[in-house]
């Protein structure tokens, strides 16, 4: 088979077709993400928190304070529901030793993690 515009252009659009065939797999069909809930507060001192959670079962939370040596502290948590619906997620830490970020064991997507579990993992404070 020679080569030509004509096959080139064929050959592109085949290769168009499968990436856009591939790609559907990466979304969750049928679900139109929205924000279920939020919160966001901000205090005289600085300090904040704010979270989320969408339809797609994603939820975050955050937190930045002054600790008590009067340097600033973020932390938070994150998770979502995989497509083999499993809770997948990490918590994280930023302050003047640097960032870290610990991942969270998988889970069934039956067992989120209540709200009084979450403040104790983030200190109580949200």
């Amino acid at each position: 088979m020679k080569f030509s515009a004509a096959n080139g252009s064929a050959i592109i659009l085949l290769l168009s077709l499968a990436c856009l065939k591939i790609s559907e797999g990466l979304f969750l069909p049928g679900k139109d993400a929205f924000i279920s809930s939020s919160k966001d507060n901000r205090n005289e001192d600085g300090s904040y928190n704010f979270g989320f959670k969408t339809s797609q079962g994603i939820e975050r939370e955050e937190m930045g304070f002054f600790n008590e040596l009067g340097k600033w502290v973020v932390k938070g948590v994150v998770s979502w529901i995989a497509p083999d619906n499993k809770i997948y997620g990490y918590e994280y830490e930023a302050d003047e030793n640097g960032y870290k970020q610990t991942d969270m064991e998988p889970e069934d997507g039956d067992n989120r993690i209540d709200a009084k579990s979450k403040k104790g993992l983030l200190g109580g404070a949200l």
